[in-house]
């Protein structure tokens, strides 16, 4: 995909890399293990695209650090926010500002001088190491002081207060309070630069949670219920189907095996795409589990009354027939939407596709079972539902998707339980493994570099908590799990 390439490429040349800025003022302990759980998957999330991260208490250290490392650029968030899809639109926004030489959330308060918010800024570290290191400046009271006052943008982005950009100015203003960040704002105006601020994309990409302000933090965990909503369906695949071509180890197997059956979750058209992708014989069958009940009912709909035949229309039907007339519900039930599309080409590219649709779809015996994977009290159940009936020859395709890596859950659960319960989950379906017949694909808790993603389950090796390195794995490297 363009965005992996464009920051992989960025981050290799040392453009751009991460930076995690602890808050250590946080209000109560629910929101300080949330936080913490937050931060560890999205610094897995963001491995994905940019490997190079650190950790501090301060921004200090977290500059020097980037920069000491040879980066010319940081972004830095400030624990306590949950990134939806920051990924995603950054690269547009900073292609668009790469002379910027500091993005952030301004803050125009009136009498009190221009700040900045930590939550999230982005900072070039040769202009701040050749204006000696500005510090960044803390909140204080000054009384009386009177500088040059900055231009800004007529327009705001909500209220009064956050200018789309600030620039050097010419008028001497008098202001009665620091806020934080002041210093910063200031090194940068005497040099001359204009301070952006975040467009609409990126802000809406990302919401902080305002954890160290104990009137605010109560006030926005809605955002944090909404991200942590499981009733929805994929109406459009998101990730790629793995082919037989791709995998080697299927040749190498001894004996050969035939796959009868696949256990898939309940997204998109994965129950039949997989079916077809594995040559799944007549009358085999295919187990949907799924957390969501609503996700259930969807496949159900979608496998009892789809023709193989135009799929955006009839995902259309389906969300019409599901969510009524209502724009609202169809965003709260259901995602993948633009998805649709790329999977309506992939299997129109399929030549044979219509073929195999009315010959083997209405012979194959499916079965709807809810199930919960961040639950290890199932697990015993999960792997009989993945074993070979009467140690069949046949062979069992298991699709675990991203359930450990999977924001919903991942704020409500550490990566070292997370990758515990993966590690469990492979072990006890192992148990029921006849011949190392069941072949399961699955994203780590750790993403990448650290586990193939498909394995014969008997094959499966993996990765103890207290083994991975603590200083180079993502996730771990923060100071709670040191």
């Amino acid at each position: 995909m363009f965005k992996n390439d464009w920051w992989n490429a960025k981050t290799q040349r040392r453009n751009i890399c991460i930076g995690w800025l602890y808050n250590n003022r946080i209000q109560t302990p629910l929101l300080t293990g949330i936080s913490q759980n937050l931060a560890e998957y999205d610094s897995v999330e963001m491995g994905i695209f940019c490997d190079k991260q650190f950790a501090d208490d301060t921004i200090k250290g977290l500059l020097t650090q980037a920069y000491n490392a040879g980066f010319e650029k940081i972004v830095v968030f400030k624990h306590g926010q949950i990134l939806k899809y920051f990924e995603n639109v950054f690269p547009e926004f900073y292609e668009a500002h790469t002379d910027a030489k500091f993005v952030g959330h301004i803050l125009d308060m009136g009498d009190e001088y221009y700040s900045v918010h930590p939550q999230c800024f982005m900072i070039d570290l040769e202009w701040w190491a050749d204006n000696d290191m500005p510090a960044w400046g803390d909140e204080n009271e000054c009384g009386s002081w009177t500088t040059l006052a900055p231009k800004r943008s007529i327009e705001n982005h909500h209220d009064g207060y956050t200018p789309h950009w600030i620039a050097p100015g010419d008028t001497e203003r008098t202001y009665k309070k620091k806020q934080g960040g002041w210093n910063i704002v200031q090194a940068l105006l005497a040099d001359n630069q204009t301070i952006y601020s975040w467009d609409k994309k990126v802000r809406e990409s990302k919401e902080y949670l305002y954890a160290e302000v104990k009137e605010d933090c109560w006030r926005n965990l809605f955002w944090l219920h909404e991200q942590m909503i499981t009733e929805i369906f994929f109406v459009g695949n998101t990730e790629h189907a793995t082919t037989p071509e791709e995998i080697k180890d299927i040749e190498a197997h001894n004996p050969p095996l035939v796959f009868n059956k696949v256990v898939v979750p309940a997204a998109g058209i994965s129950p039949l795409l997989y079916a077809k992708n594995w040559s799944l014989p007549k009358y085999s069958e295919i187990v949907i589990f799924d957390i969501s009940l609503f996700a259930l009912d969807c496949t159900k709909y979608f496998v009892e009354n789809w023709d193989g035949k135009d799929l955006p229309s009839f995902m259309e039907r389906l969300m019409t027939e599901k969510s009524g007339n209502s724009e609202q519900r169809r965003r709260d039930l259901f995602r993948g939407i633009p998805q649709i599309t790329d999977t309506h080409k992939l299997i129109e590219s399929m030549p044979d596709w219509q073929e195999w649709y009315d010959e083997y779809a209405s012979t194959y015996k499916f079965k709807y079972i809810p199930m919960n994977l961040m639950n290890p009290n199932r697990y015993r159940n999960f792997a009989m539902i993945c074993r070979q009936e009467n140690r069949s020859p046949g062979a069992t395709y298991v699709h675990l998707s991203n359930i450990f890596h999977y924001l919903p859950t991942s704020a409500t659960y550490s990566l070292e339980q997370r990758i515990t319960m993966f590690n469990e989950l492979h072990a006890t379906v192992a148990e029921q493994s006849y011949n190392n017949n069941i072949l399961i694909k699955s994203a780590s808790p750790l993403l990448i570099n650290e586990l193939k993603s498909v394995c014969w389950v008997e094959d499966f090796e993996p990765k103890e908590w207290d083994k991975l390195d603590k200083k180079t794995t993502l996730g771990k490297f923060f100071k709670w799990n040191n």
